[in-house]
């Protein structure tokens, strides 16, 4: 995602009763009709069912309070939580559907680990990601203090 990053809500989620831990929100510049959007990150580690209802009902809202299109970024560990997570949401009767959302999904699979303290330096949020998914991986501490090492 190279999109210019406006600024960052760092409000927790508290809708009514329904809290939620966890979570980014970055606004992209520009306007709707220039493109401007709202993305929400999530970071998952394991399928939890229960992540479908919340993820609906969180952009819902996202909407309706900053009036951006919300964008659902979920970044997952391993594989078959990718998967899981990329699972179009349907939300509706069975004779109509009122909403359905299409989580953009980041994993180990879609996402190279970033092992260049170069690479690395240069873009940062998708360095940050990288790191997020593939924290798994049993060599990525020797990677982040090579990157580190670097002083960037």
């Amino acid at each position: 995602l190279h999109v210019p990053m406006r600024r960052y809500l760092a409000e927790p989620f508290d809708a009514g009763r329904t809290a939620r831990r966890g979570g980014i929100e970055a606004v992209c510049d520009g306007a709707v009709d220039e493109g401007g959007f709202l993305l929400a990150v999530e970071s998952q580690g394991k399928p939890v069912q229960e992540k479908h209802n919340s993820w609906t009902y969180y952009l819902a809202y996202l909407y309706a309070k900053y009036r951006l299109p919300p964008v659902l970024l979920v970044v997952c560990q391993d594989k078959a939580t990718a998967s899981w997570a990329a699972e179009p949401i349907r939300v509706g009767s069975c004779f109509h559907t009122s909403m359905q959302v299409f989580p953009l999904v980041l994993g180990p699979k879609n996402l190279p680990l970033i092992a260049d303290p170069e690479e690395a330096a240069q873009d940062i949020p998708v360095t940050a990601f990288s790191v997020l998914a593939h924290a798994k991986d049993p060599g990525l501490l020797a990677i982040m203090d090579g990157v580190e090492g670097t002083g960037k």
